[in-house]
């Protein structure tokens, strides 16, 4: 208030000054010069003779003081309408009075006059008879915790929430305090340049009010920034379960046991913790809180299906690639939803697919694959495959002479005979073609032509044929050649 009233009295004494010496002239100078319609003037600097005239004018007294005069009321009326306007922005006064009077005038006065700044003068009036206070901003900070202080600009509450965003976000954003025609102020955060990608809004309440200085408490700026970028505290109660103990309970609130016991003063380290007892947790959030909203893409692999060809004319356990899988790729956009920190919403806008994915696909047999039993149970001694530098092509089982050998596979015998280094050997011819091939044997169960089942007893085993010892010679031939048993015996 001292320096609104310093401020006031400077204009008063120099500009109220000027408006008292002119009315008194302007009085002398009626006295003196107007006698009749027409007089006669001598200028001081050039010693011409000029004719001056008495004419009708007007006159604006300010609050019972005369003011200004005019030739036009209206030009009087709509500088002290201006005056007011112009002061109202950052004074507060009572209204002040205006009165308009119509009087005969010398028309050097008007001359004179007419020229001047007339809404100055309205100002000046103003100030000089009516008691005026500068404004200052009321700002009411409303969340868990209410706070109220005053600064004497709109500017200034603009800085101070500046410094809370820079502080607490890490987005480029402004605040900006608007005033409408009625005085009211709002509050918005803008972005500081044209982003697209992220909206920051203030989930605080802020409201300001405009008030005479005597209304409100003012702080400086810096003191209201320290205010708005702390903290309140919001504590919470814990319950003292089982198995609790301090570095439990701290570690749960991502405290140290130190910070809870500065929180719980009657307890020391030492303490021991029931069941029930009961710890105070500080828990501090900003005394500003911003909703944030990001919009952001990410890439994502679209993997791609299996497609299966199907061929009547193999096995149902065999396949083949045709065409290998390729994952394809999409952009996906985002909306994100953050609240004091925390994600409350996550929404998929839209997608994008950037490359299409390839479909695998696999050609497979349809036939069943027809099951192929042990014909023995015994140890294998000898696998398919390469042996003494040449090719083994069947399984040999390690059996002593007599031993029961059973059909692999149902089907037809179309050998019960000797064959070559075999020795004595059974083949049986199954329904797909396949054969199943035993050698080495010492004796038959079956002969050519007897249809059997799998498990049927053929033959027992022995020592025939070119052998290094009794054992079973066992192949399995498809579409007349040899391949590894292993491959389609189950147990």
């Amino acid at each position: 208030m001292k320096k609104n009233q310093s401020f006031v009295k400077r204009i008063i004494s120099s500009k109220f000054l000027r408006v008292s010496v002119a009315a008194l002239a302007l009085a002398g100078l009626l006295a003196a010069r107007i006698q009749s319609e027409s007089a006669q003037v001598i200028n001081s600097e050039d010693t011409s003779i000029e004719n001056v005239t008495v004419t009708s004018g007007y006159v604006a007294i300010v609050n019972g003081e005369e003011v200004a005069i005019a030739s036009e009321s209206d030009a009087l009326a709509t500088a002290f309408v201006e005056a007011k306007d112009s002061m109202s922005l950052s004074l507060s006064f009572e209204e002040p009075e205006l009165e308009i009077v119509e009087k005969q005038l010398a028309s050097t006065d008007l001359e004179e006059t007419e020229g001047d700044d007339l809404e100055q003068k309205m100002e000046q009036a103003i100030l000089s008879t009516t008691e005026c206070e500068e404004y200052i901003y009321n700002v009411t900070v409303s969340g868990e915790e209410t706070y109220v202080f005053a600064l004497s600009s709109k500017e200034e509450i603009e800085q101070a929430l500046n410094a809370v965003i820079a502080a607490n976000t890490e987005y480029d954003y402004c605040a900006v305090c608007e005033e409408d025609s009625d005085a009211n102020i709002s509050v918005s955060l803008e972005p500081s340049t044209s982003e697209e990608t992220v909206k920051l809004e203030l989930l605080t309440s802020i409201s300001v009010e405009k008030v005479p200085a005597s209304e409100g408490t003012l702080v400086s700026e810096a003191e209201a920034e320290e205010l708005l970028t702390g903290q309140y505290s919001d504590p919470v109660s814990y319950s003292i379960q089982y198995g609790d103990c301090f570095s439990s309970v701290a570690d749960a609130f991502g405290i140290t046991v130190d910070e809870l016991l500065a929180m719980n003063e009657d307890y020391t380290a030492g303490s021991i913790l029931n069941v029930g007892d009961i710890l105070t947790i500080e828990n501090y959030e900003d005394i500003i809180q911003f909703r944030v909203t990001r919009y952001y893409s990410e890439e994502e692999e679209i993997p791609y299906e299996t497609e299966y060809i199907e061929n009547d004319e193999w096995y149902d356990n065999v396949s083949e690639t045709v065409v290998e899988g390729v994952n394809g790729t999409k952009v996906i956009y985002y909306e994100e939803v953050i609240e004091n920190g925390e994600t409350v919403s996550l929404t998929v806008l839209s997608e994008e697919v950037a490359e299409e994915a390839v479909n695998e696909q696999i050609e497979v047999g349809t036939i069943e694959t027809p099951t192929y039993k042990y014909p023995v149970s015994a140890t294998i001694t000898s696998y398919y495959g390469e042996r003494w530098g040449r090719m083994h092509k069947g399984l040999d089982f390690g059996v002593s002479v007599g031993t029961s050998v059973y059909a692999s596979r149902g089907g037809t015998v179309i050998r019960a005979s000797w064959y070559s280094d075999f020795g004595n050997c059974v083949e049986i011819q199954h329904s797909d073609g396949s054969v199943t091939r035993y050698a080495h044997l010492s004796e038959y169960a079956v002969s050519v032509g007897d249809v059997v089942s799998q498990g049927d007893l053929i033959a027992y085993s022995g020592n025939t044929g070119n052998t290094t010892g009794p054992h079973l010679h066992f192949e399995i031939l498809i579409n007349g050649v040899q391949v590894d048993p292993l491959l389609y015996l189950t147990k």
